[in-house]
């Protein structure tokens, strides 16, 4: 079975935002890098490449106080490990 199998999916209706609290929440922290109105063609990679970096390195309580980047690297090196053992 295929990583992205294993992570379940959910679909939130059009302006029901309470619907979407992490994705809202991160929205949130990316506001803090680039204010509503920014111009992301004046934006260089350098620049959104540190905003993720430090996003996905921030910890979180819904996440126990890991990060996005270790729950990710733990759900894929598991990922691995069983798929080692069953030869899938």
């Amino acid at each position: 079975m295929e990583l992205h199998e294993l992570i379940t999916t959910y679909f939130a209706r059009p302006y029901h935002s309470w619907e979407r609290g992490s994705n809202e929440n991160i929205n949130g922290y990316l506001r803090r890098f680039f204010p509503k109105g920014t111009d992301f063609d004046q934006v260089t990679q350098v620049e959104l490449d540190q905003a993720v970096e430090l996003i996905n390195n921030m910890p979180r309580r819904c996440l126990d106080w890991h990060t996005a980047a270790e729950a990710w690297a733990t759900l894929n090196k598991e990922h691995q490990t069983s798929e080692s053992c069953t030869g899938s």
